[in-house]
This record gives structure tokens, sequence and C-alpha cells, in this order.
């Protein structure tokens, strides 16, 4: 639930309140946790309202940075501080897709061919870690590659 929509600000809800969605689902991609945790709803609303997500690449510092600055856009408290449009968060997207591989690392950023989980299809896509060939990957079988 997107801040503006904790507050009960009926009026504000738009676009940009699902792109706060998104940035939650992409946060959780890069980082196989929740941007906000609490224990009952009323702790859970204050940490969207009142605290800041941890910086992905705080968890993982080998999330891309331009990754790590898409996904916290997405993830701002103000809502006119987020991407206006769907379309402006996928054109940012592919910029960072399309990077130079040094700047990626080990985010493989390619088109999806044959994956068997939802994490082989966020890892094909740039948004998951990529696993070493013949490691194991608890979420289940691994895609073909």
């Amino acid at each position: 639930m997107a801040p503006e929509q904790v507050r009960g600000e009926a009026h504000r809800l738009d676009g940009r309140t699902d792109i706060w969605a998104l940035g939650v689902m992409l946060y959780e991609m890069l980082t196989h946790r929740r941007p906000f945790r609490g224990e009952t709803r009323d702790e859970l609303y204050d940490e969207i309202l009142h605290r800041e997500p941890k910086p992905p690449r705080q968890l993982d510092p080998e999330i891309p940075a331009e990754l790590e600055r898409i996904c916290l856009k997405c993830l701002t408290k103000s809502i006119t501080e987020r991407y206006l449009t769907a379309a402006d968060l996928a054109e940012d997207l592919r910029r960072a897709r399309e990077a130079p591989a040094r700047r990626r690392k080990r985010f493989a950023m390619g088109r999806c061919g044959g994956c068997r989980t939802s994490a082989d299809r966020g890892r094909r896509r740039g948004l998951l870690p990529v696993q070493p060939r013949g490691a194991v990957d608890p979420g289940g079988p691994r895609g073909r590659s």
C-alpha cells in the first residue's frame, strides 16, 4: 500500500500509486525481502509512512546502482517524485538493461527463453542475481539456458 493510500488520500490515487506497487515488487526481486516490515498492520503502515527502505545495494552490493536508483525512485514517499508513468519507468529499465556489461556484473539483462519458474524469469530479465552454473537453486528447478 502506497503512503497516499495509507493516509486515506483517495483523491491522490493514480498511476503513480501503481508505480509504488511495482517498486515494492522490484525491491523484493532484487533483495529477496520486503522493503517495509511490521508485525501488525499499524506497524507496517508506520514503516511505510515514516521509514525509508534500506537501499538494495546495502543488502547485496552486486545489485547495479542504476537498478537501485530506479527501485528507490518508485518507492519515494512523495507521489510527485515518483515516475509519472509506467512508460517512463520502462524507459529507465531499458536504459539500465543496455548499460555496459561491466556495470551490470552478475545480473543478466537478456530476454527469457524457456524459464520454468518465476525466479528464473526474474533472473533472465536481469532483476534477480544469476545462479552460477551447477549451483542449486533453493527456489526449485532451473530453467533451460
